[in-house]
């Protein structure tokens, strides 16, 4: 007898996850379920319901090269990874002339000369703005302190004085002291001995009944 090639297509027993549920049915030994929203397999053995089945596994090591010579996942089974650098240039026009061999989507550049940072969003466009994004952070209302930054710490040589309040001096204490006691600005200025005034010094009378 001739020997004749047929085409076939193998159309696995499907349906989503709600219905094998519900249904729950008894697959053959070796009968493929396929869970057409779930991407996945079970496949029976005959005698087990869907719902007790597990899921088809794949050993990781039966997968050619699917592990490195230490046990662990071959870089080449991954997607590329983003890991976002940071660059720091002293202009906007140092900006603009990056190129991708210094940064990639994904990374940061500080510009020291304007206080802004951003962040590349296409690096085929780095000569240009459309490249970058910039990185926006809130306004602080005080940016120094008498003209100091950092941990500022100040004394009364770094404050200026006011027309009313004003810093104790040894020469302004002597001058309010002489002001107050040659005058008639105390309490009982009115009986403050001044240099103009005669002294009587009185020790008393004595009398007959003495």
């Amino acid at each position: 007898m001739a020997e004749k090639i047929v085409n076939q297509i193998m159309k696995q027993k499907r349906g989503t996850f709600a219905n094998w549920t519900a249904q729950n049915p008894v697959l053959a030994a070796g009968e493929i379920g396929f869970i057409t929203d779930k991407k996945m397999f079970k496949v029976g053995d005959g005698t087990t319901a869907f719902n007790d089945l597990p899921y088809l596994k794949v050993n990781p090591a039966d997968v050619d090269g699917f592990l490195d010579g230490n046990g662990k996942i071959n870089t080449s089974f991954l997607p590329a990874l983003a890991i976002g650098d940071t660059e720091v240039v002293a202009t906007e026009a140092e900006r603009l002339a990056l190129t991708t061999a210094t940064v990639q989507k994904g990374d940061v550049v500080i510009v020291t000369g304007t206080n802004k940072t951003y962040r590349v969003i296409d690096d085929t466009k780095l000569d240009q703005e459309a490249g970058y994004t910039q990185i926006l952070t809130p306004d602080a209302p005080v940016q120094t302190v008498n003209n100091k930054t950092g941990n500022v710490v100040l004394d009364t040589d770094d404050i200026e004085e006011g027309d009313t309040n004003q810093y104790y001096t040894d020469a302004r204490a002597t001058l309010a002291a002489a002001t107050y006691v040659t005058s008639t600005l105390l309490p009982d200025g009115a009986t403050i001995l001044h240099t103009t005034d005669d002294i009587i010094i009185d020790a008393g009378e004595i009398t007959a009944g003495e």
